[in-house]
C-alpha cells in the first residue's frame, strides 16, 4: 500500500470549485480506496508566507493536507493525472505498513 499526500490551500480553485474538492472527486473517479482532507494548523510554501489557522472558517487562505491510500500502481496513475488538475502542488509519496 502507498499513501500520497498532497498540499494545497483553501483558496486554490479548479474552475469554480475549490481545488481540494475537485482532487477528492478525481480520486473517487479513479477508484482509489480512500481519501481524507485535513486542515492544517499552520504552514508555508514556496512563497514563504506563513498561513495560520484562525477560527474554524475554511474561507481563509489556509493550508490543507489531502491523503490518498491505495496500491502503488493506482497511486502512481492518480499522481500522474494530478499534474493536469493541480500543477505545482506539492505531493509526497510514502509506503504504508500495517501494525
Amino acid at each position: 500500500m502507498h499513501r500520497l499526500t498532497v498540499f494545497v490551500r483553501t483558496t486554490d480553485t479548479a474552475g469554480h470549485s475549490p481545488l481540494y474538492v475537485e482532487i477528492v472527486r478525481h480520486a473517487r473517479q479513479h477508484g482509489l480506496r480512500g481519501a481524507t482532507v485535513l486542515p492544517c494548523v499552520a504552514g508555508f510554501g514556496e512563497t514563504r508566507i506563513l498561513r495560520r489557522r484562525r477560527g474554524l472558517r475554511l474561507a481563509q487562505d489556509r493550508p490543507l493536507m489531502l491523503l490518498f491510500v491505495d496500491t502503488a500502481d493506482r497511486i502512481a496513475l492518480f499522481r500522474m493525472s494530478l499534474r493536469e488538475i493541480a500543477p505545482g502542488s506539492l505531493a509526497v509519496l510514502d509506503v504504508v505498513t500495517t501494525a
